[in-house]
């Protein structure tokens, strides 16, 4: 081929590139259009999930309004979280806006279907009528969720080649769920007993047989303050037959911390031995240690004064504190208690003869409480009055008798005797465990007509052979959250000595103080869950089998599994308490936070919905455990049951601690309650190891802490809670 002819083909060849890349040039543009236009809807997308992200995490700490006022928790739940969210229809103010357009983002929360063009931009501050519609009700405190649904309306592309405008869609969800496992809490545990059943044993202390048993049921009664379990009324549980030989009868409270059916049958003794530490026996385990007691009398027969007959003996209350001792005299708290007695004594003396008097010269005296007098003569026999005092757990009442027949004086006792165990109230004490208040009432059988004192019955009335008992336990509450204006809580944690001082050693090597300053750097967790999936909650290991001083505290921070039994303290910690307290709370002192009592609801709703409980050390998180703990002598493993809030509004004062005065001398902020017994102004050596305050059900971001699979129970429940991601 000629040079000619090769560069003629030369130009050709390049000529046609020129011709083809000036016709690709707009595919070019095109395809860069598309890539970057596809690029820039992703970014719309991923700031759009950042957005939506932002919104739910912002608004979990926001719930804990929910049991407080859950109408005004919702409204700050969904504020704070389009705060940033970017809707700038529903909140102008959001900090968190689109990067293009900000304008075109809609938010729906808690909807069970995205924002679309149709449904317009009208009602923005009900999420154009689609927020709350994911469930019934579907408002975040209702359903312990929050779940937001961003659209960001036509997005348009960056070059505007394409005619495509799509509207980017991403959603977040968090739940709000139980503390499972944490550490950073106070190394105090709070007893508390929530029974799965109770029982009344019916007990012959002549023989000890249980004749007779009654199940109770959860009573709740608003005029006592306490949680009440009450004899199930169905016809036959209540009928308690006496028929002639029950003399004293114990009524023991059997409490079943698991088994709605525990052994009521047998023996006394294998009843309150099994399943130890799940089954308790109050008050005691003998024939004698009944915390309630039936006198069953002699209705028949005639009394002489050789030979008297002891009819009813009734017992009344005087002194009692009123707010405590709402079953006195039978069962009281207050050591203030006097009983008042009204004993009918059948001497054969009739009509209005005093049997006091010559030629009969009877006298009475009480053991204890001394001589009785003489006060009528009433059906039955001789009424005689006195008193005696009330003493730590079981009092026994016994009456003594002398008659000197002759016609000249009554200084020669001629005739004497006594009837024993007439009467045994009780009072409180370790023995009666958690019993606060227990009543007795009764009715005639064949009537239904009430029996004027329960205590005391004839246990031979031919017309009557059974009586219909109700039996009453009151029980300290599970561990509530109350209403913010409420009196504080007194939590007694490092006296008196011994492991009865709610305090435990959380950390290996770490003391007391420092576990209070710095919060326990040992994770626990929950040895109370629904552990089989049945939506019931039970106990892993209550009895904390395999824990010793050995393995607890442990001797990593971390372990997996974490320990679900903590080690009580031994001896006072009141010292180190003391010093704790003063290097977590008054170095600085930190102002008190919590709504005053005269506070109104718009005051407690805005304390719920806005303050930072996560930078407030007054703040803290405490173990609940079972009501059996801190019993023994030390050195022993405690199951923890859950984690609760506490906010703490006051201390014990003496030795390091001075306590938080008003910071800003009668402004907004208060300093410490004063003390909720004992008042402002008392000796130091008084509340040895106390602190004051409030139960509070926090939601609280926790890098300690771990969630469990259940949702927060919001209500009286303190439980600690988690805003968790879920999507």
């Amino acid at each position: 081929m000629s040079m000619t002819r090769r560069t003629s083909h030369l130009a050709s060849e390049r000529g046609q590139v020129a011709i083809m890349f000036a016709l690709l040039i707009p595919v070019l543009f095109m395809l860069a259009a598309i890539v970057l236009d596809i690029g820039n809807w992703y970014v719309h997308k991923r700031h759009l999930q950042t957005q939506v992200d932002a919104a739910v995490l912002a608004a979990g700490p926001a719930f804990v309004g929910c049991y407080h006022s859950p109408g005004a928790a919702n409204v700050a739940i969904r504020q704070q979280a389009l705060e940033y969210a970017g809707d700038l229809l529903r909140a102008p103010s959001t900090t968190n806006q689109q990067v293009q357009e900000p304008g075109d983002v809609r938010i729906v929360l808690n909807g069970n279907r995205y924002w679309q063009s149709s449904d317009g931009t009208l009602s923005p501050i009900n999420g154009y009528g689609l927020d709350d519609t994911m469930a019934a009700p579907g408002d975040p405190c209702s359903t312990k969720m929050l779940d937001a649904k961003a659209t960001d309306e036509d997005a348009p592309p960056l070059w505007g080649l394409l005619p495509l405008t799509p509207s980017p869609k991403t959603h977040a969800k968090i739940e709000i769920r139980k503390l499972e496992a944490s550490s950073g809490m106070l190394p105090w545990a709070v007893p508390e007993i929530d029974p799965r059943s109770l029982w009344a044993l019916f007990v012959n202390e002549d023989n000890g047989a249980v004749f007779d048993q009654q199940e109770l049921i959860s009573a709740d009664d608003p005029n006592l303050p306490w949680s009440e379990w009450a004899t199930v009324v169905d016809g036959s549980n209540e009928q308690v037959v006496l028929d002639g030989s029950h003399d004293n009868t114990s009524v023991i409270i059997l409490v079943s911390k698991e088994d709605p059916t525990p052994q009521v049958t047998g023996t006394l003794a294998s009843i309150c031995s099994q399943s130890p530490q799940l089954v308790n026996c109050y008050a005691g385990a003998t024939q004698t240690s009944g915390a309630s007691f039936i006198h069953g009398y002699n209705g028949g027969g005639s009394g002489s004064l050789a030979n008297p007959i002891v009819r009813q003996v009734e017992l009344f209350p005087a002194g009692c504190d009123p707010s405590l001792d709402l079953s006195a005299p039978h069962f009281t708290l207050s050591d203030t208690c006097t009983a008042l007695v009204q004993a009918v004594i059948d001497f054969g003396v009739t009509g209005n003869t005093n049997p006091g008097a010559m030629p009969n010269c009877v006298s009475v005296t009480a053991s204890p409480g001394g001589a009785m007098s003489w006060s009528s003569n009433v059906v039955g026999g001789s009424l005689f009055t006195g008193s005696f005092n009330l003493a730590s757990g079981r009092t026994v009442l016994n009456l003594n008798w002398e008659s000197t027949p002759r016609n000249n004086n009554c200084n020669q006792t001629i005739r004497s005797g006594g009837f024993t165990k007439v009467a045994a109230p009780y009072m409180a004490n370790i023995a009666s465990g958690p019993i606060q208040y227990l009543k007795l009432r009764a009715s005639y059988g064949n009537s239904g007509l009430p029996v004027p004192d329960a205590n005391s019955v004839e246990k031979n009335d031919p017309g009557n052979p059974r009586y219909d008992y109700v039996v009453t336990v009151g029980l300290p509450r599970p561990i509530q959250v109350l209403p913010a204006t409420d009196p504080p809580l007194v939590l007694r944690l490092s006296n008196p000595s011994g492991s009865q001082n709610q305090a435990i050693d959380c950390d290996k090597n770490i003391n007391y103080e420092q576990e209070i300053t710095d919060g326990c750097r040992t994770k626990y967790r929950v040895n109370y869950d629904d552990l089989d999936g049945d939506g019931d909650l039970e106990w892993r290991n209550i009895q904390c089998l395999g824990y010793f001083t050995g393995n607890l505290p442990p001797d990593q921070f971390l372990n997996d599994p974490a320990p679900d039994c903590a080690m009580t303290e031994t001896g006072d910690k009141t010292g180190q308490m003391r010093q704790g307290l003063a290097n977590r709370f008054e170095n600085p002192c930190m102002p008190n936070y919590w709504p005053a009592p005269t506070a109104s609801q718009d005051d407690i709703d805005d304390f719920f919905e806005t303050h930072d409980f996560a930078n407030d050390p007054r703040y803290v998180t405490l173990i609940i455990t079972d009501n059996t703990a801190f019993t023994g002598q030390g050195n022993e493993p405690v199951p923890v049951k859950y984690f609760a809030g506490f906010y703490v509004t006051g201390w014990d004062i003496g030795g390091a601690t001075n306590g938080c005065g008003d910071p800003d001398g009668g402004g907004p902020l208060r300093g410490n309650e004063c003390h909720p017994i004992l008042g402002c102004s008392y000796p130091p050596s008084r509340d040895n190891g106390d602190a004051w305050g409030h139960f509070v059900n926090i939601v609280i971001f926790s890098s300690g802490g771990d969630p469990d699979d259940e949702l927060c129970a919001f209500g009286r429940d303190p439980g600690v809670c988690l805003p968790v991601l879920v999507e």
